[in-house]
């Protein structure tokens, strides 16, 4: 197993086995399913431990244990498939801001004789993430790009090791001679765990 680190990505690379199907395990879980030799990880941010999985006729054997690390400059978004990346690296004159906000899902319901309603939950959550940039001029492209992503499953990853699948609610921008752009995402349950 050989690994190459990049920014958005970490790549790995093996030695063929004629006829295998190979799972790319980060940390334990099954991420990536190939026929090739080698596979991409784009979703991963931080330092990750990676084994890869070769399987043939009901048997499979395990490489060696390596550690991958995939590093953001600020942070990028990209749709799912295919993965394309869009820099996101300032906020004018501040710091680029993430804020998130949780919703239960819950109703009320009133009884005689009792001031306060009870309250039945069902166990179900929204998440919003709120991202507030700037695009500078020579990035004014990225603004149609995202608008694009609008509506679409996407993956955001930061330089905190922050990633976020889900929808992307939202897309508006003042638009000067830069866009004070602002994002809106609505988690989802995207499950990278790929099944043997």
């Amino acid at each position: 197993l050989h690994i190459t680190e990049r920014k958005q990505a970490v790549h790995l690379r093996w030695q063929p086995i004629d006829g295998a199907v190979y799972y790319v395990l980060r940390d334990g879980v099954p991420v990536l399913r190939t026929e090739q030799a080698e596979a991409w990880d784009h979703f991963a941010s931080g330092t990750h431990r990676y084994v890869v999985r070769a399987m043939k006729d009901g048997n499979y054997t395990d490489s060696a244990p390596l550690v991958g690390v995939s590093r953001v400059d600020n942070a990028v978004i990209s749709a799912l498939e295919p993965v394309a990346w869009i820099k996101l690296s300032v906020k004018g004159q501040s710091r680029p801001t993430h804020d998130e906000s949780s919703t239960g899902q819950a109703t009320f319901r009133h009884f005689y004789g009792r001031t306060l309603p009870v309250g039945y939950t069902s166990g179900f959550a929204d998440i919003t993430s709120s991202m507030t940039w700037t695009l500078r001029p020579e990035e004014l492209d990225s603004y149609d790009k995202l608008r694009a992503l609008a509506g679409q499953e996407v993956v955001y990853k930061d330089c905190f090791g922050r990633v976020r699948f889900g929808v992307l609610t939202a897309v508006g921008g003042g638009l000067t001679e830069q866009v004070e752009l602002s994002l809106t995402l609505t988690q989802t349950d995207y499950q990278e765990r790929v099944d043997y």
